[in-house]
């Protein structure tokens, strides 16, 4: 209970207003009604943050569920890209299947021509080296992994000889023979030309001449060009 402002105990009693009303104020509510409002007003707190954890719980899986439709959907696009490429590719598979095969026919055509030499090329070089005045008579050659130059000499090239040419044929002057030496030593394919023999019959001059075949000389007719990759290899050459 409290007193009234200005109330004193020391006041003589004279001076009270015998109207005046006392205001008093007291809490009469008992603890547990108190305390159940408190509780209710946790409970709809809680119960409120749960509802916006719910909400948020909600737009969520929401959102997934979308992006998960949205990447079957692509899933779906992708597999039917895939089989319509698998049916066209069906379509040509007899053509990829033969070019194929080409590739490896052509594969194993140049291994197995890998030590073939073109005689024809070089015996035209041969007899295109010959200067005026030089009649080459008979050219025999063959392919040796022993070969090497002329009675044992150095090599002049760096080049691997694999075999051996022999030139006879006469000429009107020595000077001639030492010409058509000259230019066989550049023809590719060949190397270390050296005069066997050299003798004066009839006028004219006859001679052998010993010439090695390097590495050079082989192959060529069936290999692919370096400059065409091997899907635009040609299937056929030297003709």
């Amino acid at each position: 209970m409290t007193t009234e402002p200005g109330f004193t105990a020391q006041m003589p009693a004279p001076q009270l207003d015998p109207l005046r009303l006392v205001r008093i104020s007291a809490n009469l509510l008992p603890d547990e009604v108190t305390d159940g409002r408190r509780t209710r007003r946790t409970r709809t707190a809680v119960v409120s943050g749960l509802g916006v954890v719910v909400l948020l719980l909600a737009g969520w899986y929401g959102s997934t569920f979308v992006q998960s439709g949205t990447a079957e959907e692509e899933l779906a696009r992708s597999e039917a890209q895939v089989a319509s490429a698998q049916q066209e590719q069906g379509r040509y598979r007899e053509l990829t299947d033969t070019k194929a095969k080409l590739n490896a026919a052509q594969t194993q055509l140049s291994t197995l021509m890998s030590t073939d030499t073109q005689w024809q090329k070089l015996l035209a070089d041969i007899r295109g080296a010959a200067p005026a005045g030089v009649e080459i008579g008979q050219v025999s050659a063959g392919l040796s992994s022993a070969a090497s130059s002329g009675d044992g000499l150095p090599s002049q090239t760096e080049e691997k000889l694999v075999g051996s040419v022999t030139i006879t044929g006469k000429a009107a002057t020595k000077d001639q023979i030492a010409a058509f030496v000259d230019n066989v030593r550049r023809v590719t394919g060949l190397a270390n030309p050296l005069p066997t023999t050299v003798a004066t019959a009839e006028g004219k001059e006859s001679f052998t001449l010993q010439v090695d075949i390097t590495q050079a000389a082989l192959g060529g007719r069936f290999s692919p060009d370096p400059a065409e990759s091997p899907a635009t290899a040609p299937t056929t050459g030297g003709k």
